[in-house]
C-alpha cells in the first residue's frame, strides 16, 4: 500500500444526512422509511418499517436510498453493544431501493463515477473505518454521536494508477477511473462550470 494515494474521505464522498419529519407525517402505506432501528447485520430490513405518503417524496427526495448505497448510523451505543454501535455500516439492499433515510444516519455516495461504490463499501466495512469512528465518537455513557465533519477528515488511501491507464485498481479487483478525473469534475462543479 506504499504507492496508494492519500485522500480525505470528504474529498471523494458526498454525505447526505437522513431526514427528520414529525410523527404525524407517517402513514399506513407509501414510501418506506429506513430508520437506524431497521439496520440488521450489514443490511436494512424494512419488514416493520414506517411509511411516509407518496406525496412526501418530492419534499424528501434528497433522502432517497439506492441499492448498494453505504449508510452509517451516526448515533448509537459504545462498542460493547455491537448491534447498535455508532458508525455501524449497512449496504442498501434491492428491497430498500427507493426508501427514505431517517435521521441519525448518513448516506455516503461517491462524488463522481471515478470512485466505485463497491470500493467505498469495502472501506466502510473495514476495521480501520470502524475504529476511526469509535475512537472519535462523543456523547454520554449511553449514547454517542459521530460528527459528519469528523468523518470527512478521515484519511484513506486509494490504489495507485495503473500502468499508463486512466484507471486505478482496488484490492478487491474493481477498476476505478483515474482520481484526477474525479478531482477535475469536482473543481468544475464547484466553479459552476
Amino acid at each position: 500500500m506504499q504507492n496508494w494515494i492519500p485522500v480525505s474521505l470528504g474529498d471523494i464522498v458526498d454525505f447526505t444526512n437522513g431526514g427528520a419529519w414529525s410523527e404525524n407525517e407517517y402513514s399506513a402505506h407509501g414510501v418506506p422509511v429506513a430508520r437506524v432501528s431497521d439496520f440488521v447485520g450489514n443490511t436494512i430490513d424494512l419488514s416493520i418499517c414506517k411509511y411516509l405518503p407518496k406525496s412526501s417524496l418530492a419534499k424528501y427526495s434528497k433522502h432517497r436510498l439506492h441499492k448498494g448505497d453505504l449508510v452509517l448510523a451516526t448515533v448509537g451505543s459504545h462498542p460493547n453493544q455491537p448491534n447498535s454501535v455508532v458508525g455501524r455500516p449497512v449496504r442498501v439492499p434491492a428491497s430498500a431501493d427507493g426508501a427514505l433515510l431517517n435521521q441519525n444516519a448518513v448516506r455516503l455516495a461517491p462524488k463522481c463515477s471515478a470512485i466505485d461504490q463497491e470500493f467505498l463499501a469495502f472501506v466502510g466495512q473495514s476495521p480501520y473505518f470502524r475504529d476511526f469512528i469509535v475512537s472519535r465518537a462523543r456523547g454520554s455513557a449511553n449514547q454517542v454521536r459521530i460528527a459528519i465533519g469528523t468523518l470527512k477528515e478521515m484519511a484513506i488511501r486509494l490504489p495507485p494508477l495503473g500502468y499508463g491507464s486512466e484507471r486505478v485498481v482496488t484490492s478487491k479487483g474493481c477498476l476505478l477511473p483515474n482520481l484526477k478525473t474525479c478531482a477535475r469534475k469536482r473543481t468544475r462543479k464547484q466553479a459552476g462550470v
